[in-house]
């Protein structure tokens, strides 16, 4: 359980960030005098959202915890849902949990969480090299 409260509001949508990561390997034998590389890509995806609360009574973060969908409350009775259908279902990472009080006497507050999902990395297709050390 994260959390209790006279009130807890639905999750809202902060940000959603989904980028294309891209990285050259390179290994080197020296005993060979010769080089190879190629570049690998991942997609990477960082998830924030938050929610208010009032007279909260009990908190405990959910750092550590996973999970692949969401629904999140979009205004004017509309929600949004999300679900993660990634290479072989990948699942995000809940990476950050904080309070911020507005109100300690009546307990009123914001919860924020982060979550991460970075998917494996695959090679591009055309991009291995080979060069001689010299």
């Amino acid at each position: 359980m994260g959390m209790q409260a006279d009130i807890i509001e639905q999750w809202l949508l902060v940000d959603c960030d989904i980028k294309l990561r891209m990285v050259k390997r390179v290994k080197t034998f020296p005993e060979q005098m010769k080089t190879m590389g190629w570049t690998e890509k991942a997609n990477g995806s960082v998830v924030t959202m938050k929610r208010h609360f009032v007279g909260l009574t009990v908190f405990s973060p959910e750092t550590g915890a996973e999970t692949t969908d969401w629904t999140w409350f979009m205004g004017r009775g509309r929600t949004l849902t999300f679900h993660s259908e990634g290479e072989g279902g990948e699942k995000y990472l809940c990476t950050e949990n904080k309070l911020t009080m507005e109100d300690r006497i009546i307990g009123d507050g914001w919860e924020f969480q982060t979550w991460e999902m970075y998917g494996p990395w695959t090679p591009i297709p055309g991009t291995y090299f080979e060069g001689v050390i010299t």
